[in-house]
């Protein structure tokens, strides 16, 4: 398996953000955990909302495993708990 090539800390809160594109670049894969707080999560490029989109818990991890799925995440605190979740990601090229 070839090494992460670089990663990201991306804090998620009541707006839902994308990853960031100047640190992935031309990346593949992404290997992404869920820490703190819950999230809503899409590939697809459509915004989640409090509501709409894969729950992940604190401690979920995530695969993108395409540069398209990598362009097109967004992801939104679920609104459950207070406080902002944070997401630790490592790009593949």
């Amino acid at each position: 398996m070839p090494a992460f090539a670089t990663g990201e800390v991306v804090t998620i809160s009541s707006v839902a953000v994308a990853l960031t594109a100047a640190t992935y670049l031309h990346a593949t894969y992404a290997f992404i955990e869920v820490q703190a707080n819950t999230i809503r999560w899409r590939a697809d490029g459509t915004a989640p909302t409090s509501t709409v989109g894969f729950k992940a818990i604190d401690g979920t991890l995530i695969e993108l495993k395409s540069y398209n799925e990598i362009v097109n995440f967004r992801a939104i605190s679920d609104g459950g708990a207070s406080g902002d979740a944070t997401l630790q990601v490592h790009y593949r090229k």
